[in-house]
């Protein structure tokens, strides 16, 4: 996992004033089911994101409530604007209709976890008519899609979760699940799952904070505040954190 750098231009811009939001607490989205980044601890939402909305709040002095929730539906109430902001977003074209993305604060790279003891796959190829669970419509899908034969590519399980898609893999009902490679190795060991990733990783895909597309102010606020957090290491500090659990 990466945490981004910024660039000093942009440091100029977002440390101005901007003006303060009313103290109604911000609403802030995560999921569930996706450790370490988003995931449920003792009945609490814990996790990275997590961590980073809390220190965010701490930073801009303004109060936050973390609204837990499985993503689809996360993404849902930002959309019908019942939530502000959602934590832990990567980009994409369709999320830009209704978010305003932050500069990233980290990346996250997605891998083909398949079981240590299948000696089948050993490759993409490997995975013709095969059943495959987690990252739907992804770049690896897509990859895996044109590497096999006409006909014979892999198809794919509907998941609410990554957990539910690594507990296809340990039940064995599905060939390999596609999720980014910090996510398959935690739920792997908290299973007790050996693992191995077959293939090449996907693209390293930036992790913003997605806030409401027709609240420009609270994005700017958020941005100031995520900008002195990355510079201060405030979030290295916290991914190590989340790391060691």
């Amino acid at each position: 996992m990466a945490v981004y750098p910024l660039p000093r231009w942009l440091l100029v811009v977002l440390l101005l004033p901007v003006p303060g939001q009313a103290d109604e607490p911000l609403r802030c989205g995560v999921a569930t089911g996706f450790p370490p980044f988003q995931y449920v601890l003792d009945g609490q939402p814990a996790g990275l994101d997590v961590a980073v909305i809390h220190a965010l709040a701490r930073e801009l002095n303004h109060p936050v409530e973390i609204v837990q929730r499985p993503w689809e539906e996360v993404l849902r109430l930002l959309r019908k604007g019942e939530i502000e902001c959602v934590a832990g977003m990567e980009v994409t074209e369709e999320r830009s209709r209704y978010s305003r993305f932050t500069v990233p604060y980290y990346s996250r790279q997605a891998v083909i976890f398949v079981r240590a003891d299948n000696a089948k796959v050993i490759d993409e190829r490997s995975l013709e008519w095969s059943m495959v669970s987690g990252d739907h419509d992804s770049e690896i899908e897509r990859r895996i899609q044109s590497s096999t034969g006409d006909g014979s590519h892999p198809r794919f399980f509907p998941v609410a979760s990554k957990r539910d898609a690594m507990e296809l893999l340990q039940r064995g009902l599905v060939e390999a699940s596609i999720m980014p490679r910090e996510v398959g190795f935690y739920l792997a060991a908290e299973l007790g799952l050996k693992v191995r990733v077959v293939g090449r990783p996907g693209k390293a895909s930036p992790v913003v904070i997605g806030v409401a597309r027709d609240l420009p102010q609270l994005h700017l606020s958020i941005e100031r505040g995520l900008v002195s957090l990355i510079e201060r290491g405030e979030i290295k500090r916290l991914s190590k954190e989340a790391f060691l659990r």
